[in-house]
């Protein structure tokens, strides 16, 4: 539904509980002269999508693949996810090592998105809850290893450079690396 401001309002349902944005709706259905009112629980803000943070984060090459794929769609609307997100640097470093250009990984545009894909897990992880170990399973259907040290954590190899930027359908955390999936025995 868009608002009369122009700005989409997302309705979701948890339980009994109807959401219109992050605001709960209290009392719905309150017939008046001109309409019907429904009570919220907090002023209705736009939402701040995991693709805004990326792009506000200066994530311009990320930014580039996930809307030429597609994938961007699906960080533009209320989830959980969390986002390993490779900066530019890491990118082009992939790129580099892998002798391709963003045209040639473009001309795969299924493979690029599951390797995508694979840089979201579908649930929301602050890196406070990142543990040693864990194992997270992305949207690509593979895991990525979670290797926490004394100074730094890493998740599919990659370490996290800045973390728990919020969203309000998840978080992201850049890395400074592409990720790689576990594979058990490797």
């Amino acid at each position: 539904v868009t608002a009369d401001s122009g700005e989409e309002l997302f309705f979701t349902s948890s339980g009994e509980t109807v959401h219109v944005n992050t605001a709960a709706v209290l009392n719905a259905d309150i017939l008046t002269q001109n309409g019907h009112v429904h009570v919220v629980d907090e002023v209705i803000m736009p939402m701040y999508f995991l693709s805004d943070a990326i792009a506000d984060a200066g994530l311009t090459l990320l930014d580039s693949l996930l809307t030429l794929t597609g994938v961007m769609e699906e960080l533009s609307f209320p989830a959980n996810y969390t986002v390993f997100a490779p900066t530019d640097s890491a990118i082009t470093a992939f790129l580099d090592a892998e002798e391709l250009t963003i045209d040639e990984l473009l001309l795969d545009v299924e493979g690029l998105s599951e390797g995508l894909l694979a840089h979201v897990a579908d649930d929301y992880f602050l890196s406070t809850d990142l543990v040693d170990g864990d194992l997270l399973m992305t949207l690509a259907g593979v895991p990525l290893l979670v290797e926490v040290g004394n100074e730094s954590i890493q998740v599919g190899g990659g370490e996290v450079v800045a973390a728990d930027i919020a969203a309000d359908n998840g978080v992201l955390h850049l890395v400074e690396d592409v990720l790689t999936p576990y594979i058990q025995g490797c």
